[in-house]
């Protein structure tokens, strides 16, 4: 009897602890970083130019176009091309598919200017 109480309430301990999923990559040799994943309501996805001032960080020169995007159920939803950083992030549905992904590439301009560091283009 003791040991199925224990395994109840190890159980129930299981289920109560909110899901937290989250990763993150480095890209291009640590040029870009992608954070992505879900907590207990949110999915989300994060891209951005890791060697770069507007980061604290020092520039590499190089520059990038980033995406961002979400799907939720049988919806996608993207951020759209970015300078540099791109983010977008979902309410969660209960008993969907969520997945979180991104694009970028490279741009033929050496530096971001505080004009289109996260501009859309």
């Amino acid at each position: 009897m003791k040991k199925v109480k224990r395994a109840i309430l190890s159980a129930v301990l299981c289920l109560a602890v909110p899901v937290v999923i989250a990763y993150a990559l480095d890209l291009e040799s640590g040029a870009l970083r992608y954070e992505g994943g879900q907590t207990d309501s949110q999915v989300y996805s994060k891209i951005y130019d890791a060697k770069t001032p507007f980061r604290n960080t020092k520039g590499d020169g190089k520059a990038w176009g980033c995406k961002a995007s979400v799907k939720v159920g049988g919806s996608t939803y993207s951020s759209g091309w970015h300078y540099g950083t791109a983010s977008i992030s979902k309410d969660r549905h209960w008993y969907t598919n969520e997945t979180s992904y991104y694009d970028y590439e490279q741009l033929n301009i050496t530096e971001y200017t505080n004009q289109n560091w996260g501009a859309a283009y």
